[in-house]
């Protein structure tokens, strides 16, 4: 059986785990007053799409012991830690980057909108 949800999260996964952790130096400089909204809003569709794609892993591939909704909250719990995780190995891997709480506050929205989507597309 072809894993497709489950390899996504796994690339996403990595991919988020990659870019979170480029040292500040490497990014590209950037108009800093236009770009904090714009990385809000990546940070949010980051997270949105691990929440979904470790959802839809759960539910189709993994075939877990989990309810629906217990696959639901562990994916937002995963997503949301994971997230946290990474703000704080930003400040303490010496990569010039350091914890900004809005990203973790945009993580948490990102996921919070995954969860809400699928809880109200499943409950039909």
């Amino acid at each position: 059986m072809k894993r497709r949800f489950t390899t996504a999260f796994a690339i996403w996964t990595f991919f988020v785990f990659v870019a979170s952790l480029i040292p500040g130096g490497a990014l590209p400089p950037v108009n800093w007053l236009g770009m904090l909204q714009f990385d809000k809003i990546v940070h949010l569709c980051l997270y949105f799409a691990m929440c979904i794609l470790m959802y839809l892993s759960l539910i189709y591939e993994l075939k877990t012991r989990l309810s629906g909704n217990q696959a639901l909250m562990a994916s937002a719990v995963f997503a949301i830690l994971f997230g946290l995780l990474m703000e704080i190995l930003q400040s303490n891997l010496n990569t010039g980057r350091y914890f900004d709480i809005f990203d973790v506050v945009a993580n948490t929205i990102g996921v919070f909108i995954a969860v809400l989507i699928v809880y109200f597309k499943t409950k039909r």
